[in-house]
């Protein structure tokens, strides 16, 4: 890199003992002047090189141990100007560089050991960047690297866990967001089943292995193989499989067919599509832009998919009759466009093409019920990236009004019914991701 824009190769060197970083430019012939001192704080872990204000000048961004990353613009001779810093997170240990949120300004990602957590600041391209919530990683999170892991020209993360000795994958959504692929049992491959009590605790958990990357589930309750014992449907995000396990006595599983459907799995559902008491399977592609429907044959197998076209990156499915033809339909929230897909079902197992409503930004969950008690079956979505839900009011004809958008909490992922009051109307709870919280908000209808 040559630092002060001559053609010659420099050096920046971050001195873990000192409260300097060294700069020394090159003569062009494997050797360097003496070291220019930039002041910047204690215990420097790491120093990386990039133009954070577009002025065509090579800047200096430095890593210490004291929970902050300083920014030092280049002067374009080999000097910089004093540091700004900012505080990201409990010993800052590794970082990189890319345009995350795709605004052609270069962001920065750091990983906090300490906090075990990813931390981003978005660059505003000059030379200023807005601090973005931290995304859990594991056990001592120490290096990260980026790159386009699954083939959707989003920039993906993959951090390295000292002590968790496992890799988190974080892949790059839309503004800078991530979806976090390390979940519940998904480095493992298992499923874990904890029966109840009946009292509010459970037993310990019994382990079942399904394969690698298990991330969405639904329980067969009315039995995928017609013997009275419950079943359930696990996918796998990388695979694009989805492992049956059938329920022997006692609450114990054994392994049954494994199902093929399109890629990115998220979100797995289950309804009778075609009226002949047996449970059929929805599964949502986010890499595909599609839904797959397999039609179930009664004894713990599947027909092959059926695929629909959905417009964007679909990230959950809801199932309901939202026409009042006693026939199954669809909604789809799809995350990349901000839109819900409603698929009107024919009775057979098909589905109609696609109606898309606007919704707001960013759609991680999608539920339905009446709300407002006109007996229509309505839909709600938690919008991530505007901190908010957005509740469609249905028609009763397949067609939905324009949403009603209400606050929620710091990036809404999923959301819930119920009668929380005992006042016999539905009301909301929301997850909210950032803040820690849950949102709940009460029905005031008439």
């Amino acid at each position: 890199m040559a630092l002060n824009n001559f053609t010659i190769l420099d050096l920046a060197v971050a001195n873990l003992a000192e409260q300097y970083v060294s700069v020394r430019l090159g003569y062009g012939n494997g050797t360097f002047q003496s070291k220019i001192k930039c002041v910047v704080g204690d215990i420097q872990m790491f120093v990386a090189v990039g133009d954070f204000n577009d002025d065509s000048r090579l800047d200096l961004l430095v890593v210490d141990v004291m929970d902050r990353v300083s920014m030092l613009l280049g002067n374009g001779n080999g000097t910089f100007q004093s540091p700004v810093n900012y505080t990201i997170g409990r010993n800052p240990s590794s970082i990189v560089i890319g345009d995350f949120d795709e605004d052609n300004k270069s962001d920065l990602v750091v990983t906090n050991s300490a906090a075990s957590t990813v931390g981003m600041l978005l660059g505003n391209g000059d030379g200023i960047f807005s601090i973005q919530p931290k995304y859990s990683a594991s056990w001592a999170s120490d290096s990260v690297t980026a790159g386009d892991f699954n083939n959707d020209s989003k920039l993906d993360l993959a951090v390295a866990n000292y002590h968790g000795n496992n890799v988190s994958i974080l892949l790059g959504m839309v503004m800078g967001y991530f979806r976090i692929k390390r979940i519940t049992n998904f480095d493992e491959g298992t499923v874990s089943v904890l029966l109840g009590n009946g009292n509010g605790t459970f037993r310990n958990q019994t382990k079942y292995i399904v394969g690698s990357h298990p991330c969405s589930m639904t329980i067969g309750d009315f039995f995928f193989n017609n013997d009275t014992k419950l079943d359930f449907a696990v996918t796998r995000f990388f695979e694009s499989i989805a492992n049956v396990l059938l329920g022997n006595e006692a609450g114990t599983f054994r392994n049954g067919t494994m199902l093929a459907y399109g890629s990115g799995s998220v979100s797995i559902s289950k309804g009778d599509f075609n009226n002949d008491a047996k449970l059929d399977l929805v599964v949502t592609n986010v890499y595909n832009k599609s839904i797959s429907v397999l039609l179930g044959n009664g004894d713990g197998t599947f027909q092959n998919q059926t695929k629909y076209t959905i417009s964007s990156s679909p990230n959950s499915v809801t199932i309901d009759d939202f026409n009042n033809d006693t026939k199954l339909d669809l909604a789809v929230a799809n995350y990349d466009n901000n839109t819900i897909s409603v698929l009107t079902g024919k009775g057979d197992g098909t589905f109609e093409n696609q109606i898309t409503y606007l919704t707001g930004f960013s759609l991680m969950s999608v539920i339905s019920a009446d709300f407002n008690n006109d007996k229509k079956q309505d839909l709600v979505v938690a919008n991530f990236a505007d901190n908010s839900i957005s509740v469609l009011s249905g028609n009763a004809d397949g067609t939905f009004q324009n949403q009603l958008a209400y606050t929620s909490g710091s990036y809404s992922m999923s959301v819930t019914e119920g009668d929380f009051n005992d006042d016999n109307k539905l009301d909301l709870a929301v997850a909210n991701y950032n803040d820690d919280s849950v949102t709940i908000l009460l029905n005031v209808c008439s």
